[in-house]
C-alpha cells in the first residue's frame, strides 16, 4: 500500500472528511480502515523529509516513508 498526498477541492463520493485547524482531508472510506490513528506531520529543515505519515497500523514501512503493509 501506498500514501499519496494530493490536492482536491470536494471529496468524491463516500469519502470520510476529516477537518483540523480548518483543513480538510478526504479519504476514501476503503483507505479508512488502514488509516485509522495516523498523524500527518510536516518535517522541515535542511534535513527535513516533508509531510511524514506516522501509522500505528502499520507492521512494516519501507525507507522513504511512501508505502507500508499491515
Amino acid at each position: 500500500m501506498t500514501y499519496v498526498l494530493d490536492l482536491a477541492d470536494e471529496p468524491r463520493g463516500t469519502d470520510k472528511v476529516i477537518e483540523e485547524h480548518g483543513l480538510k482531508l478526504f479519504v476514501d472510506r476503503k483507505s479508512y480502515v488502514f488509516l485509522a490513528g495516523t498523524v500527518l506531520e510536516y518535517s522541515g529543515g535542511l534535513n527535513g523529509k516533508g509531510f511524514v505519515f506516522n501509522n500505528p497500523n502499520a507492521k512494516t514501512t519501507c525507507g522513504c516513508g511512501t508505502s507500508f503493509s499491515v
